[in-house]
Protein backbone atom coordinates (compact mmCIF):
# COMPACT_ATOMS: atom_id res chain seq x y z
CA UNK A 1 0.00 0.00 0.00
CA UNK A 2 1.54 2.90 -0.98
CA UNK A 3 0.11 6.70 -0.79
CA UNK A 4 1.99 9.39 -3.17
CA UNK A 5 1.01 12.80 -1.06
CA UNK A 6 1.99 14.94 -4.53
CA UNK A 7 -1.20 13.56 -6.44
CA UNK A 8 -3.58 12.61 -3.42
CA UNK A 9 -3.48 9.10 -4.66
CA UNK A 10 -3.46 5.52 -2.81
CA UNK A 11 -1.87 3.23 -4.61
CA UNK A 12 -2.50 -1.02 -3.82
CA UNK A 13 0.10 -3.33 -6.01
CA UNK A 14 1.14 -0.01 -7.93
CA UNK A 15 -2.57 0.13 -8.68
CA UNK A 16 -4.86 3.59 -7.73
CA UNK A 17 -7.28 3.12 -5.59
CA UNK A 18 -10.57 5.05 -5.69
CA UNK A 19 -11.09 7.07 -2.83
CA UNK A 20 -13.00 10.32 -2.00
CA UNK A 21 -11.25 13.55 -1.22
CA UNK A 22 -12.50 13.08 3.00
CA UNK A 23 -11.11 9.76 2.90
CA UNK A 24 -8.32 10.93 1.65
CA UNK A 25 -7.72 13.59 3.83
CA UNK A 26 -8.96 11.70 6.81
CA UNK A 27 -6.51 8.98 6.18
CA UNK A 28 -3.87 11.86 5.70
CA UNK A 29 -4.56 13.13 8.97
CA UNK A 30 -4.00 9.67 10.66
CA UNK A 31 -0.85 9.12 9.08
CA UNK A 32 0.48 12.73 10.33
CA UNK A 33 -0.15 11.39 13.76
CA UNK A 34 2.17 9.05 13.19
CA UNK A 35 -0.20 6.20 15.72
CA UNK A 36 -1.12 9.00 17.88
CA UNK A 37 -5.28 9.11 18.96
CA UNK A 38 -6.53 11.81 16.05
CA UNK A 39 -10.23 13.20 18.37
CA UNK A 40 -13.41 13.07 16.79
CA UNK A 41 -13.13 17.00 17.41
CA UNK A 42 -9.68 16.77 15.48
CA UNK A 43 -10.92 15.19 12.39
CA UNK A 44 -14.20 17.26 11.94
CA UNK A 45 -12.10 20.62 12.35
CA UNK A 46 -9.42 19.38 9.48
CA UNK A 47 -11.46 17.20 7.61
CA UNK A 48 -14.65 19.51 7.42
CA UNK A 49 -13.31 23.26 8.63
CA UNK A 50 -15.96 24.78 6.59
CA UNK A 51 -19.14 22.46 7.09
CA UNK A 52 -21.01 20.92 9.60
CA UNK A 53 -21.48 17.74 9.46
CA UNK A 54 -22.23 14.98 12.16
CA UNK A 55 -20.00 12.62 13.61
CA UNK A 56 -21.12 9.62 11.26
CA UNK A 57 -19.84 11.02 8.21
CA UNK A 58 -16.14 10.20 10.01
CA UNK A 59 -17.55 6.70 9.97
CA UNK A 60 -18.37 6.24 6.58
CA UNK A 61 -14.87 7.15 5.30
CA UNK A 62 -13.32 5.29 8.14
CA UNK A 63 -15.55 2.41 6.16
CA UNK A 64 -14.69 3.30 3.34
CA UNK A 65 -10.46 3.14 4.13
CA UNK A 66 -11.13 -0.24 6.33
CA UNK A 67 -12.23 -1.72 2.82
CA UNK A 68 -9.46 -0.17 0.83
CA UNK A 69 -6.90 -2.15 3.85
CA UNK A 70 -8.53 -5.04 3.03
CA UNK A 71 -7.03 -7.89 5.14
CA UNK A 72 -5.14 -5.53 7.08
CA UNK A 73 -8.72 -3.40 8.04
CA UNK A 74 -7.59 -3.73 11.57
CA UNK A 75 -4.59 -1.46 11.45
CA UNK A 76 -7.33 1.58 11.76
CA UNK A 77 -8.69 1.38 15.28
CA UNK A 78 -11.50 2.90 16.79
CA UNK A 79 -10.76 4.21 20.39
CA UNK A 80 -14.88 4.25 21.45
CA UNK A 81 -16.12 7.33 22.39
CA UNK A 82 -12.08 9.33 21.84
CA UNK A 83 -11.33 9.09 18.23
CA UNK A 84 -9.17 6.65 15.57
CA UNK A 85 -5.08 5.68 15.18
CA UNK A 86 -3.42 4.65 12.48
CA UNK A 87 -1.04 1.57 13.57
CA UNK A 88 1.97 2.39 11.43
CA UNK A 89 5.17 0.53 11.32
CA UNK A 90 7.10 3.47 13.16
CA UNK A 91 4.39 4.26 15.72
CA UNK A 92 4.65 5.70 19.15
CA UNK A 93 1.28 2.90 19.44
CA UNK A 94 0.85 -0.20 21.49
CA UNK A 95 1.93 -2.97 18.97
CA UNK A 96 -0.56 -5.45 18.14
CA UNK A 97 -0.54 -9.07 19.35
CA UNK A 98 2.87 -11.17 17.76
CA UNK A 99 1.11 -13.87 15.40
CA UNK A 100 -2.06 -11.25 14.39
CA UNK A 101 -2.56 -10.17 10.87
CA UNK A 102 -1.99 -6.59 11.94
CA UNK A 103 1.52 -7.60 13.51
CA UNK A 104 2.51 -9.18 10.51
CA UNK A 105 1.27 -5.98 8.55
CA UNK A 106 3.46 -3.81 10.50
CA UNK A 107 6.37 -6.51 11.49
CA UNK A 108 7.13 -7.55 7.73
CA UNK A 109 4.96 -5.11 5.35
CA UNK A 110 4.89 -6.56 1.94
CA UNK A 111 7.22 -5.18 -0.87
CA UNK A 112 4.26 -4.25 -3.27
CA UNK A 113 4.31 -4.79 -6.86
CA UNK A 114 6.61 -2.38 -8.98
CA UNK A 115 3.86 0.16 -10.36
CA UNK A 116 3.16 0.92 -13.56
CA UNK A 117 3.62 4.65 -13.52
CA UNK A 118 0.62 5.56 -15.52
CA UNK A 119 -1.51 3.47 -13.31
CA UNK A 120 -0.83 6.67 -10.59
CA UNK A 121 -3.14 8.54 -13.44
CA UNK A 122 -5.79 6.25 -14.61
CA UNK A 123 -8.99 7.68 -15.40
CA UNK A 124 -12.27 7.29 -12.66
CA UNK A 125 -14.51 4.55 -12.71
CA UNK A 126 -17.90 6.01 -13.15
CA UNK A 127 -21.80 4.42 -13.12
CA UNK A 128 -24.76 5.35 -14.44
CA UNK A 129 -26.83 6.60 -16.76
CA UNK A 130 -25.19 10.01 -18.59
CA UNK A 131 -28.65 12.45 -19.51
CA UNK A 132 -28.99 14.43 -22.75
CA UNK A 133 -25.20 14.62 -23.25
CA UNK A 134 -25.01 11.60 -26.71
CA UNK A 135 -24.78 14.48 -28.98
CA UNK A 136 -22.06 16.82 -27.33
CA UNK A 137 -19.74 13.55 -27.06
CA UNK A 138 -19.92 12.39 -30.04
CA UNK A 139 -19.41 15.83 -31.27
CA UNK A 140 -16.18 16.05 -29.04
CA UNK A 141 -14.77 12.50 -30.21
CA UNK A 142 -15.17 14.73 -33.84
CA UNK A 143 -13.17 17.04 -32.34
CA UNK A 144 -10.49 14.55 -30.91
CA UNK A 145 -9.88 13.30 -34.49
CA UNK A 146 -9.01 16.84 -35.80
CA UNK A 147 -6.17 16.44 -33.43
CA UNK A 148 -6.34 19.91 -31.56
CA UNK A 149 -3.80 19.70 -28.81
CA UNK A 150 -6.18 21.45 -26.20
CA UNK A 151 -9.95 21.35 -25.94
CA UNK A 152 -11.40 23.06 -23.21
CA UNK A 153 -15.02 21.94 -21.37
CA UNK A 154 -16.17 25.44 -20.18
CA UNK A 155 -19.52 25.58 -18.44
CA UNK A 156 -21.40 26.81 -15.22
CA UNK A 157 -20.76 25.23 -11.48
CA UNK A 158 -22.56 21.93 -11.58
CA UNK A 159 -23.35 21.45 -15.43
CA UNK A 160 -21.66 18.53 -15.78
CA UNK A 161 -17.94 18.94 -17.37
CA UNK A 162 -15.93 16.35 -14.82
CA UNK A 163 -18.47 13.38 -16.06
CA UNK A 164 -18.65 14.63 -19.70
CA UNK A 165 -14.74 14.35 -20.04
CA UNK A 166 -14.05 10.93 -17.98
CA UNK A 167 -16.90 9.55 -19.97
CA UNK A 168 -15.73 10.87 -23.32
CA UNK A 169 -11.99 9.37 -22.50
CA UNK A 170 -13.56 5.75 -21.28
CA UNK A 171 -15.46 5.68 -24.70
CA UNK A 172 -12.29 6.67 -26.62
CA UNK A 173 -10.22 4.32 -24.45
CA UNK A 174 -12.57 1.29 -25.16
CA UNK A 175 -13.44 1.99 -29.25
CA UNK A 176 -10.39 3.29 -29.99
CA UNK A 177 -7.77 2.15 -28.08
CA UNK A 178 -6.33 5.31 -27.17
CA UNK A 179 -3.59 6.07 -23.79
CA UNK A 180 -5.67 7.99 -21.22
CA UNK A 181 -4.84 9.70 -18.09
CA UNK A 182 -6.52 11.65 -15.46
CA UNK A 183 -5.40 14.54 -13.02
CA UNK A 184 -8.11 16.57 -10.72
CA UNK A 185 -6.12 19.75 -10.14
CA UNK A 186 -8.82 20.76 -7.42
CA UNK A 187 -6.49 18.90 -4.86
CA UNK A 188 -3.59 21.42 -5.44
CA UNK A 189 -4.30 24.85 -3.82
CA UNK A 190 -0.58 25.87 -4.38
CA UNK A 191 1.11 27.16 -7.63
CA UNK A 192 4.11 24.60 -6.54
CA UNK A 193 2.00 21.89 -5.58
CA UNK A 194 0.03 22.23 -9.18
CA UNK A 195 3.32 21.94 -11.35
CA UNK A 196 4.51 19.46 -9.62
CA UNK A 197 1.49 17.02 -10.45
CA UNK A 198 1.67 18.30 -13.78
CA UNK A 199 5.07 17.49 -14.31
CA UNK A 200 4.54 14.21 -12.62
CA UNK A 201 1.62 13.39 -15.11
CA UNK A 202 3.41 14.75 -18.16
CA UNK A 203 6.57 12.98 -17.37
CA UNK A 204 4.79 9.84 -17.38
CA UNK A 205 2.64 10.28 -20.61
CA UNK A 206 6.18 11.26 -22.37
CA UNK A 207 7.56 8.11 -20.75
CA UNK A 208 4.42 6.08 -22.01
CA UNK A 209 4.64 7.75 -25.42
CA UNK A 210 7.77 6.90 -25.92
CA UNK A 211 6.95 3.36 -25.72
CA UNK A 212 3.93 3.24 -27.63
CA UNK A 213 3.60 3.40 -31.53
CA UNK A 214 4.25 6.97 -32.81
CA UNK A 215 0.79 7.10 -34.47
CA UNK A 216 -1.06 6.23 -31.13
CA UNK A 217 -3.10 8.84 -29.93
CA UNK A 218 -2.61 9.99 -26.24
CA UNK A 219 -5.49 11.37 -24.28
CA UNK A 220 -4.53 13.46 -21.15
CA UNK A 221 -7.52 15.07 -18.75
CA UNK A 222 -6.92 17.81 -17.44
CA UNK A 223 -9.85 18.33 -14.45
CA UNK A 224 -10.57 21.53 -12.50
CA UNK A 225 -8.80 23.56 -14.23
CA UNK A 226 -9.95 27.04 -12.25
CA UNK A 227 -7.38 27.98 -10.39
CA UNK A 228 -4.21 26.82 -12.27
CA UNK A 229 -4.99 27.92 -15.69
CA UNK A 230 -1.29 29.93 -15.95
CA UNK A 231 0.36 27.19 -14.78
CA UNK A 232 -1.59 24.04 -17.31
CA UNK A 233 -0.55 26.88 -19.75
CA UNK A 234 3.04 27.25 -19.07
CA UNK A 235 3.66 23.42 -18.06
CA UNK A 236 1.93 22.42 -21.78
CA UNK A 237 3.87 24.86 -23.37
CA UNK A 238 7.51 23.51 -21.67
CA UNK A 239 6.45 20.12 -22.78
CA UNK A 240 6.02 21.16 -26.46
CA UNK A 241 2.38 20.59 -26.95
CA UNK A 242 1.70 23.90 -28.92
CA UNK A 243 5.09 23.44 -31.15
CA UNK A 244 2.43 22.03 -33.33
CA UNK A 245 0.05 19.67 -34.07
CA UNK A 246 0.39 16.41 -32.43
CA UNK A 247 -1.21 12.57 -31.57
CA UNK A 248 -1.37 13.69 -27.90
CA UNK A 249 -4.88 15.89 -26.47
CA UNK A 250 -5.29 17.79 -23.35
CA UNK A 251 -9.43 17.71 -22.61
CA UNK A 252 -9.40 20.61 -19.85
CA UNK A 253 -12.27 21.16 -17.90
CA UNK A 254 -12.58 24.77 -16.32
CA UNK A 255 -15.38 27.26 -15.52
CA UNK A 256 -13.98 29.31 -18.27
CA UNK A 257 -11.39 29.30 -21.35
CA UNK A 258 -7.80 29.06 -20.60
CA UNK A 259 -7.11 31.28 -23.45
CA UNK A 260 -4.13 29.72 -24.50
CA UNK A 261 -3.45 30.35 -28.63
CA UNK A 262 -4.09 26.95 -29.21
CA UNK A 263 -7.50 25.88 -27.34
CA UNK A 264 -10.56 24.80 -28.56
CA UNK A 265 -12.96 25.98 -26.47
CA UNK A 266 -16.41 23.87 -25.84
CA UNK A 267 -19.07 25.33 -24.23
CA UNK A 268 -21.52 22.25 -21.88
CA UNK A 269 -24.84 23.66 -21.77
CA UNK A 270 -27.75 23.05 -19.48
CA UNK A 271 -30.06 19.43 -20.06
CA UNK A 272 -32.95 22.17 -20.57
CA UNK A 273 -34.80 21.27 -24.06
CA UNK A 274 -33.84 23.45 -26.69
CA UNK A 275 -36.57 24.91 -29.09
CA UNK A 276 -37.82 22.28 -31.27
CA UNK A 277 -36.27 19.22 -29.31
CA UNK A 278 -39.89 17.66 -29.48
CA UNK A 279 -40.64 15.32 -26.27
CA UNK A 280 -37.16 14.99 -25.29
CA UNK A 281 -36.56 16.26 -21.98
CA UNK A 282 -33.09 15.43 -20.46
CA UNK A 283 -33.09 17.45 -17.44
CA UNK A 284 -36.76 16.01 -16.02
CA UNK A 285 -35.31 12.59 -17.21
CA UNK A 286 -32.08 13.11 -14.65
CA UNK A 287 -34.69 14.26 -12.00
CA UNK A 288 -37.53 11.76 -12.36
CA UNK A 289 -33.93 8.84 -12.34
CA UNK A 290 -32.84 10.20 -9.12
CA UNK A 291 -36.05 10.35 -7.62
CA UNK A 292 -36.99 6.60 -8.33
CA UNK A 293 -34.08 5.48 -7.19
CA UNK A 294 -33.63 7.30 -3.63
CA UNK A 295 -37.77 6.32 -3.05
CA UNK A 296 -38.95 3.71 -5.34
CA UNK A 297 -42.88 4.27 -4.34
CA UNK A 298 -43.39 7.65 -4.99
CA UNK A 299 -46.05 7.96 -7.52
CA UNK A 300 -45.17 9.65 -10.39
CA UNK A 301 -48.90 11.47 -11.06
CA UNK A 302 -49.69 13.98 -13.92
CA UNK A 303 -49.27 16.77 -11.59
CA UNK A 304 -45.63 15.66 -9.83
CA UNK A 305 -44.45 15.46 -13.42
CA UNK A 306 -45.59 19.01 -13.94
CA UNK A 307 -43.72 20.50 -10.77
CA UNK A 308 -40.90 18.41 -11.82
CA UNK A 309 -40.89 20.25 -15.29
CA UNK A 310 -41.14 23.44 -13.38
CA UNK A 311 -38.49 22.73 -10.88
CA UNK A 312 -35.67 21.75 -13.13
CA UNK A 313 -36.19 25.08 -15.30
CA UNK A 314 -35.54 26.43 -11.53
CA UNK A 315 -32.84 24.93 -11.07
CA UNK A 316 -31.63 26.26 -14.78
CA UNK A 317 -31.41 21.90 -15.75
CA UNK A 318 -27.89 21.98 -14.37
CA UNK A 319 -27.26 18.51 -13.48
CA UNK A 320 -25.80 19.11 -9.99
CA UNK A 321 -28.72 21.42 -8.72
CA UNK A 322 -30.86 18.62 -10.23
CA UNK A 323 -29.45 16.06 -7.82
CA UNK A 324 -29.74 17.89 -4.96
CA UNK A 325 -33.44 19.20 -6.02
CA UNK A 326 -34.14 15.48 -6.56
CA UNK A 327 -32.87 14.12 -2.93
CA UNK A 328 -34.65 16.57 -1.35
CA UNK A 329 -37.42 15.73 -3.06
CA UNK A 330 -37.16 11.99 -2.02
CA UNK A 331 -36.87 13.74 1.74
CA UNK A 332 -39.26 16.40 1.74
CA UNK A 333 -41.45 15.85 -1.02
CA UNK A 334 -41.76 17.69 -4.29
CA UNK A 335 -44.68 20.56 -2.69
CA UNK A 336 -41.99 21.34 -0.03
CA UNK A 337 -39.30 22.20 -2.27
CA UNK A 338 -41.15 24.37 -5.10
CA UNK A 339 -42.46 26.42 -2.18
CA UNK A 340 -38.85 26.88 -0.87
CA UNK A 341 -37.22 28.01 -4.53
CA UNK A 342 -40.37 29.93 -4.93
CA UNK A 343 -39.75 31.62 -1.61
CA UNK A 344 -35.85 31.78 -2.74
CA UNK A 345 -35.23 30.16 1.04
CA UNK A 346 -32.22 28.04 0.80
CA UNK A 347 -32.56 24.20 0.50
CA UNK A 348 -30.97 21.86 3.07
CA UNK A 349 -27.10 21.16 2.87
CA UNK A 350 -26.13 17.60 1.82
CA UNK A 351 -23.12 16.17 1.35
CA UNK A 352 -22.68 13.97 -2.32
CA UNK A 353 -20.07 12.10 -3.42
CA UNK A 354 -18.90 13.09 -7.08
CA UNK A 355 -17.44 10.62 -9.43
CA UNK A 356 -14.02 12.41 -8.77
CA UNK A 357 -11.83 14.32 -6.86
CA UNK A 358 -13.99 17.81 -7.35
CA UNK A 359 -14.67 21.29 -5.36
CA UNK A 360 -18.12 20.64 -4.21
CA UNK A 361 -19.58 18.36 -2.25
CA UNK A 362 -22.66 20.32 -2.46
CA UNK A 363 -24.61 22.80 -5.16
CA UNK A 364 -23.93 25.97 -3.20
CA UNK A 365 -20.51 24.80 -2.15
CA UNK A 366 -19.84 24.63 -6.20
CA UNK A 367 -21.12 28.26 -6.13
CA UNK A 368 -19.57 29.95 -3.31
CA UNK A 369 -16.54 28.30 -4.66
CA UNK A 370 -16.64 30.46 -7.49
CA UNK A 371 -18.22 33.39 -5.99
CA UNK A 372 -14.42 33.87 -3.53
CA UNK A 373 -12.50 34.23 -6.26
CA UNK A 374 -14.60 36.41 -7.83
CA UNK A 375 -13.08 40.07 -8.47
CA UNK A 376 -14.81 42.76 -6.45
CA UNK A 377 -16.32 44.33 -9.66
CA UNK A 378 -17.50 41.19 -10.83
CA UNK A 379 -19.45 40.89 -7.67
CA UNK A 380 -20.93 44.14 -7.67
CA UNK A 381 -22.19 43.67 -11.28
CA UNK A 382 -23.95 40.43 -10.34
CA UNK A 383 -24.93 42.09 -7.37
CA UNK A 384 -26.63 44.75 -9.46
CA UNK A 385 -27.75 42.36 -11.94
CA UNK A 386 -29.75 40.27 -9.23
CA UNK A 387 -31.40 42.70 -7.44
CA UNK A 388 -32.85 44.13 -10.99
CA UNK A 389 -34.31 40.98 -11.16
CA UNK A 390 -34.31 41.28 -15.27
CA UNK A 391 -32.38 41.09 -18.04
CA UNK A 392 -30.32 44.29 -18.82
CA UNK A 393 -27.85 45.74 -21.50
CA UNK A 394 -24.38 46.50 -21.47
CA UNK A 395 -25.48 50.24 -21.03
CA UNK A 396 -27.09 49.86 -17.22
CA UNK A 397 -24.79 47.22 -16.08
CA UNK A 398 -21.63 49.39 -16.80
CA UNK A 399 -23.92 52.79 -15.30
CA UNK A 400 -24.58 50.20 -12.47
CA UNK A 401 -21.12 50.20 -11.98
CA UNK A 402 -20.41 53.51 -12.45
CA UNK A 403 -22.97 54.08 -9.52
CA UNK A 404 -20.46 51.60 -7.25
CA UNK A 405 -17.46 53.53 -8.64
CA UNK A 406 -16.41 51.06 -11.21
CA UNK A 407 -14.30 52.45 -14.63
CA UNK A 408 -16.17 51.50 -17.74
CA UNK A 409 -13.02 49.24 -18.68
CA UNK A 410 -14.03 47.71 -15.15
CA UNK A 411 -17.43 47.22 -15.44
CA UNK A 412 -17.03 45.75 -19.14
CA UNK A 413 -14.25 42.91 -18.21
CA UNK A 414 -16.24 42.01 -15.02
CA UNK A 415 -19.48 41.32 -17.37
CA UNK A 416 -17.28 39.41 -20.12
CA UNK A 417 -15.74 37.68 -17.17
CA UNK A 418 -18.97 36.66 -15.59
CA UNK A 419 -20.23 35.52 -18.79
CA UNK A 420 -17.18 33.37 -20.06
CA UNK A 421 -17.74 31.46 -16.26
CA UNK A 422 -21.73 31.08 -17.21
CA UNK A 423 -22.89 33.09 -14.10
CA UNK A 424 -24.46 35.32 -16.76
CA UNK A 425 -26.13 34.20 -19.74
CA UNK A 426 -26.07 36.23 -22.62
CA UNK A 427 -29.47 37.14 -24.85
CA UNK A 428 -29.31 38.59 -28.63
CA UNK A 429 -32.66 40.60 -29.68
CA UNK A 430 -31.06 40.94 -33.07
CA UNK A 431 -27.91 43.17 -33.16
CA UNK A 432 -29.24 44.14 -29.47
CA UNK A 433 -27.61 42.65 -26.36
CA UNK A 434 -29.12 41.76 -22.82
CA UNK A 435 -27.55 39.58 -20.24
CA UNK A 436 -29.83 37.57 -17.68
CA UNK A 437 -28.56 36.09 -14.20
CA UNK A 438 -29.68 31.83 -14.03
CA UNK A 439 -32.28 31.77 -10.88
CA UNK A 440 -29.91 29.00 -9.44
CA UNK A 441 -27.21 32.38 -9.30
CA UNK A 442 -29.83 34.68 -8.23
CA UNK A 443 -30.95 32.76 -5.30
CA UNK A 444 -27.26 31.79 -4.29
CA UNK A 445 -26.62 35.66 -4.82
CA UNK A 446 -29.52 36.92 -3.03
CA UNK A 447 -28.18 34.50 -0.13
CA UNK A 448 -24.61 35.73 -0.31
CA UNK A 449 -25.40 39.73 0.05
CA UNK A 450 -27.96 39.21 2.81
CA UNK A 451 -24.80 37.47 4.78
CA UNK A 452 -22.67 40.14 3.97
CA UNK A 453 -24.70 42.70 4.54
CA UNK A 454 -26.67 41.72 7.66
CA UNK A 455 -30.34 43.78 8.37
CA UNK A 456 -30.12 45.28 11.65
CA UNK A 457 -32.18 44.66 14.28
CA UNK A 458 -35.54 47.23 12.52
CA UNK A 459 -35.75 44.87 9.32
CA UNK A 460 -34.45 41.57 10.95
CA UNK A 461 -36.89 38.64 9.48
CA UNK A 462 -39.05 37.31 11.78
CA UNK A 463 -39.87 33.88 12.67
CA UNK A 464 -42.09 32.53 10.27
CA UNK A 465 -45.97 32.11 11.32
CA UNK A 466 -48.42 29.40 11.70
CA UNK A 467 -49.19 29.88 8.39
CA UNK A 468 -46.19 30.07 6.50
CA UNK A 469 -44.67 26.65 8.40
CA UNK A 470 -48.27 24.70 7.67
CA UNK A 471 -47.45 25.89 3.99
CA UNK A 472 -44.31 24.74 3.95
CA UNK A 473 -44.99 21.13 5.94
Amino acid sequence: MEVIRSTRQILSNGVAVRVSSRAYELLELLLDANGALVSTADILRKVWPDTIVEENNIQVHISALRRIFGAHRQLIQTVSGRGYRLVVPNARAVEPAPGSAAHAAVARPATPATPDPARRFRLPDVHGPLFGRDPLLHSLAGELERNHSLITLVGAPGSGKSRIAIELAHRQQHRRGIGTAYLSLAAFPHRDDQRAALDALLGTMNCVAARASAREPLLIVLDNCDLSASCVIESLDERGLFSGPGRTTVLATCRAPLNASMEKVVYVDSLLPACGAGNEHPALDLFVSRVRALDPDLPLTDAFIEQARELVAAMDGLPLAIEFAARHTSLLGIDVVTSLLQRNLPLPAYEMRGPADSHHASFDAALRWTWAHFSPAQQTILRGLSRLGRPAGPDELCALGAAHGLPLHQALDAISALVDSAFVFRLYDGPAVEYRIPNTIRRFVNGETSETHAPDSATSPQPYSKTECDSLC
